[in-house]
C-alpha cells in the first residue's frame, strides 16, 4: 500500500518523477537519488547488490529506467557483469555511485519482455 505522501522530484523544467512506497519498503534514499539522477541523465551506476539468496556482487548497470513490481521499485537496465538486461530492486542496493560514463539508450521492453505495457504503450 502506498505511502499517502509521494515525494516529488523535479529536474529543472524537463521532468519529475513520483516515486511511491510501500510501508514496509527500506530503500536507502542516497541509493534512490543516484538511481533516479543516473536514469534521467543515461549515465552509467556502480551499484552493490544483494540478491535474493543473500549474495552480494558489484555491478555497473546502464540504466534504462525505473518500474514498479509487486514486490517494490526495480532499476531496469543493462548489466555490463552479466552481458544482458536485469532488473535489480532498489531495496537490495547497499550503494549506488553515478559514473561519468555514457549509457546507451535502451528501451525497457526489449531488457525485460515481461513487463506490462504502460499507458504510452497501450
Amino acid at each position: 500500500m502506498p505511502n499517502t505522501q509521494p515525494e516529488q522530484v523535479s529536474y529543472g523544467e524537463t521532468a519529475a518523477v513520483l516515486l511511491f512506497h510501500r510501508r514496509d519498503e527500506q530503500v536507502d534514499r542516497r541509493v534512490e537519488h543516484v538511481v533516479r539522477r543516473a536514469v534521467h541523465d543515461r549515465l552509467v551506476v556502480l551499484i552493490d547488490y544483494v540478491d535474493r539468496d543473500g549474495s552480494g556482487t558489484r555491478r555497473e548497470v546502464e540504466p534504462s529506467g525505473l518500474v514498479r513490481g509487486t514486490d517494490g521499485w526495480y532499476l531496469v537496465g543493462w548489466c555490463r557483469l552479466r552481458g544482458d538486461g536485469r532488473a535489480f530492486r532498489l531495496d537490495r542496493i547497499s550503494h549506488a555511485q553515478l559514473t561519468d560514463q555514457a549509457a546507451i539508450v535502451r528501451v525497457i521492453r526489449d531488457l525485460m519482455p515481461d513487463v506490462p505495457p504502460g499507458p504510452a504503450q497501450s
